[in-house]
């Protein structure tokens, strides 16, 4: 937990309002493709990185879509909440939901 909590300081001071704001709005332009552009990043993965494949455990396109964009979701929100107490109780929420 230790070189968590020194990576989340480090992230504290790296990003700036201007770049949380950038991430979100980023995040609401690619969630109204979400499906299309989940399938693309994963075959693309897949195509260049075979080996990661086994590690997914799943082919199913339409659930990785949608896990790929929870977790950029967990990370927006974590990012705005602005506290790092704030984003390990969130993260302990997402793991064990």
């Amino acid at each position: 937990i230790v070189p968590m909590v020194g990576a989340i300081r480090r992230y504290e001071e790296a990003m700036l309002p201007e770049v949380k704001q950038r991430m979100a709005d980023s995040l609401t332009v690619l969630k109204q493709n979400q499906q299309q552009i989940g399938k693309e990043f994963f075959q693309t993965l897949f195509e260049k990185y075979p080996f990661m494949l086994p590690i997914f455990g799943r082919t199913n396109m339409d659930y990785l879509s949608l896990n790929l964009f929870q977790v950029l979701e967990f990370l927006v929100h974590c990012f705005e909440g602005g506290s790092r107490d704030q984003l390990i109780k969130d993260l302990r929420l997402y793991i064990f939901k």
